[in-house]
């Protein structure tokens, strides 16, 4: 399962009591909805990442020290 069906499941695990009194249809249109507004928000996050990333002149989807070895805890205490 992809990261947005579980965050859709979790809102609609959280908000099931509240859709109790509404019918099966009615509950399918709610988590669609749901889901399609998880996905619209992903989508735009995404969006700003990318032109953050592009303004910045980093490379799309590498962190920042990719490829650098971690220092030793050590070397980190010294430096303070």
């Amino acid at each position: 399962m992809s990261v947005r069906m579980d965050e859709t499941f979790a809102v609609a695990l959280r908000s099931w009591r509240k859709l109790g009194g509404l019918g099966p249809e009615q509950q399918r249109a709610w988590l669609f909805t749901v889901a399609r507004r998880l996905l619209a928000r992903y989508l735009r996050r995404a969006q700003v990442e990318r032109r953050a990333v592009q303004r910045l002149g980093m490379q799309p989807g590498r962190p920042p020290l990719a490829g650098r070895a971690p220092r030793p805890v050590t070397e980190l205490r010294e430096r303070g």
